[in-house]
């Protein structure tokens, strides 16, 4: 819908879906990563998916100067 109604762009929705596969094995692979003493390699991931969510805090700013709060409080509520 975010994209339907432009909110976000072809590119942070490509991102987004790539984090929705991703999300569960990062959270698998923890303990592997753990165990092999890689916490870089998981720390590189995560920033990776910070940056998403980054992105949508930017999305979500730009929504709510244009709407305000109350606006973006019942399109949540919704």
């Amino acid at each position: 819908m975010a994209l339907s109604t432009k909110l976000i762009d072809l590119a942070l929705y490509r991102k987004i879906e790539k984090a929705r596969r991703e999300r569960n094995d990062v959270f698998h692979q923890l303990w592997l990563y753990e165990q092999r003493g890689n916490v870089s390699m998981l720390r590189n991931r995560l920033e990776a998916l910070a940056e998403i969510t980054n992105d949508l805090v930017t999305v979500l700013k730009r929504v709510n100067r244009k709407i305000g709060v109350p606006g973006v409080y019942m399109a949540l509520l919704r």
